[in-house]
């Protein structure tokens, strides 16, 4: 295998040993509360897996909460702090393939930092201890495209990957393909290594779910995803709208730049980055004969080894803007925190040691940010359960309704036996007000909930780097005497 590598045996150890060191400086930031509706269906699916009763919701993920559950019964306490974990031991695995990569062509200056830049992407800092799908999938994603020249173990994880994130599978396409024609002699081998990963997640969940069923409820999800919910490029939003979502999902959550709700410093980090890395790079080109003939040779340094990697980040690139929530879900983006950190560390190895030394310096308002959001994640409660514990007294006291969209089903559980609704829009809530005779509360994220209202009882606003998607929410009085 060639040096630098995830096989050597010397680079394994260094990269073992970093990514124990990642996983372990997110201990601090551990949560014990889901901070979404996914992440509140995903904890309750460890304690039981229902997916008809939303447990976690379609397909299953059957993977990632086989190891829920696994951590689970290790550490005790609740499930969402086992999923936290989970989180917190996929982060350290992915700074380690990232420091495994870089190792081998930049050393072991420009790995550390291509590392140390991929554990600042802010959307690492914030998904590095939550209880969702996104770290552990792009962890095993990018295990999968890395072992490409090792195409039964590539096919192997991709088949996995199916049962824990299948939307991060468009990264692994390229590196499939590639081991498959480098190595015709194994093909057979690969198709085994699939069936096996899928088999060993599909098969279970069909014994327990009935086949009918999970198919039937898997098509619900999926026509809901790319009709109902409007979340593709079909949605209101539409190419413009989406461009510029995935414009800013770039800059703030992946490459860390400054926007107006964190930090002022940050401008020393993105731009400030790119000048140091272009001023260096300049000064060193010229020292050795030209810049027109160090950007020719540097442009042509990068070996074929790359081409699965480029080539999966820009399919994964392109079905993030066709068929992923960008407006309300930059976290979708987080697999192409490595690229981004990839090509700061090679940028700025090529402008030598006053390039990496002011890169690295240039980082700490980034760590000061990256810490703050993680703490913040840790520490506050997330806005939906900040609501749901203001109208826990209020529903109680005047024996009211809540109705609620798509917060109903995380609220229900929050304020059991508390009556909470499920509806579409504001006009359904009233309806059901007017015959039941009972005054209605309506949570802000419901369409119209403004429309005709009596005022607000409560406001709770979070930190939208945090939650990006209900971080604003009021608790709305709509009907009644």
């Amino acid at each position: 295998m060639a040096e630098g590598t995830p096989g050597d045996h010397k680079l394994g150890g260094e990269a073992l040993a970093l990514g124990v060191l990642a996983a372990w400086s997110r201990a601090p930031y551990l949560v014990w509360l889901p901070q979404d509706p996914d992440g509140a269906r995903f904890a309750l699916g460890v304690a039981r897996f229902d997916l008809a009763q939303g447990h976690p919701h379609p397909p299953g993920y059957p993977v990632y909460i086989s190891l829920g559950k696994a951590l689970w019964r290790l550490l005790g306490g609740p499930p969402a702090q086992a999923l936290s974990a989970l989180s917190a031991l996929a982060f350290g695995a992915l700074v380690a393939l990232v420091y495994a990569r870089a190792r081998g062509s930049l050393g072991r200056s420009g790995a550390l930092l291509a590392a140390w830049a991929c554990a600042l992407s802010p959307t690492m800092a914030v998904h590095g201890t939550r209880g969702l799908t996104d770290l552990p999938g792009a962890a095993l994603a990018w295990a999968a495209v890395l072992l490409w020249r090792r195409p039964r173990w590539c096919w192997l994880l991709a088949g996995l990957l199916l049962g824990l994130r299948p939307s991060v599978s468009p990264l692994v396409l390229p590196a499939l393909w590639c081991g498959w024609r480098a190595r015709p002699d194994e093909r057979r081998w690969c198709a085994g290594a699939l069936g096996v990963g899928v088999a060993g997640w599909l098969l279970p969940t069909l014994a327990v779910t009935g086949t009918g069923v999970w198919w039937s409820l898997a098509w619900v999800h999926a026509r809901g995803h790319f009709g109902a919910h409007g979340v593709t490029l079909a949605g209101e939003a539409g190419v413009p709208g989406r461009l510029g979502a995935l414009g800013w999902g770039l800059w703030t959550h992946v490459l860390g730049g400054p926007w107006r709700d964190l930090s002022s410093w940050l401008w020393a980090w993105a731009p400030g980055s790119a000048v140091a890395v272009v001023l260096a790079w300049w000064a060193r080109a010229s020292r050795e004969g030209g810049m027109r003939a160090r950007v020719t040779a540097s442009a042509a340094a990068p070996s074929r080894e790359a081409s699965p990697e480029a080539l999966g980040a820009g399919l994964y690139l392109g079905w993030v803007f066709l068929g992923q929530n960008l407006e309300w879900q930059p976290r979708h983006l987080l697999p192409l925190a490595p690229c981004a950190a990839w090509g700061l560390a090679w940028a700025a190895s090529r402008g030598g040691a006053p390039a990496l030394a002011a890169v690295l310096a240039l980082s700490l308002p980034r760590a000061l940010a990256s810490h703050a959001l993680a703490r913040t994640q840790a520490r506050e409660a997330p806005p939906v359960v900040a609501l749901g514990r203001c109208a826990r007294g209020v529903l109680h006291r005047e024996g009211a309704l809540l109705a609620a969209r798509q917060t109903a089903w995380w609220l229900r559980h929050e304020l059991a036996p508390a009556p909470v609704l499920e509806v579409t829009d504001a006009r359904e809530a009233r309806a059901l007000a007017a015959r039941s005779g009972r005054r209605v509360y309506l949570v802000s994220e419901v369409p119209g909930a403004w429309e005709g209202a009596r005022g607000s009882v409560c406001h709770v606003q979070g930190d939208r780097y945090v939650w990006s998607a209900l971080y604003d929410l009021c608790l709305v009085r709509a009907s009644g005497p």
